[in-house]
């Protein structure tokens, strides 16, 4: 016999719920194949589907993302700061800006 009390014990524990060794290898053989093993009402482990928890990033956020790949945010702000004394890096910056917010449109949809 195994026990359940948000994990699993060999021995009993106060509150645990006893299971079956075969409904043990059961939850362990769900969890390997991506679900999560939760609990019911009563306390009995259950396996449930995933749900990702990662929110989608907005365009904002993904533009940003983008910018970082080539630019760190002490670069940018070199490359603002000197916009009128080096045109050059401010036009290659802004470029591969606008090229980044084209790429986020796509990707984000």
């Amino acid at each position: 016999m195994k026990y359940w009390k948000q994990g699993f014990y060999d021995a009993p524990i106060d509150g645990a719920v006893e299971i079956t060794e075969e409904r043990w290898h059961e939850l362990l053989d769900g969890q390997a194949a991506g679900m999560m093993i939760t609990e019911n009402e009563q306390g009995h482990p259950i396996l449930t589907e995933c749900v990702d928890a990662t929110p989608t990033p907005t365009y904002e956020q993904k533009v940003q993302s983008l910018i970082w790949e080539r630019y760190s945010i002490a670069d940018e702000l070199a490359i603002l700061r000197q916009r009128d004394t080096k045109p050059d890096e401010f036009a290659a910056y802004f470029e591969y800006a606008e090229q980044c917010k084209l790429q986020a449109k796509t990707q984000i949809g």
